[in-house]
């Protein structure tokens, strides 16, 4: 990897109490979309989102 790339590296943390939209808003980053049934995160669930020249490094927590 070149180091104007790992320059362009963000890792990201979604926190927060259940139910408030973490999981939709990674959706929403990696396919602009959003699921109308509401189902909850366990556990954790990773993403790698690519926008424009950054790659976004996504941790969505669940909800304690």
């Amino acid at each position: 990897m070149l180091s104007t790339e790992l320059n362009k590296l963000v890792k990201v943390s979604f926190i927060g109490h259940p139910a408030v939209g973490k999981t939709t808003m990674l959706k929403l980053l990696a396919k602009n979309t959003i699921d109308r049934i509401y189902l909850p995160t366990h556990g954790f669930d990773l993403k790698t989102v690519k926008i424009e020249s950054f790659t976004l490094k996504i941790w969505d927590l669940a909800g304690q």
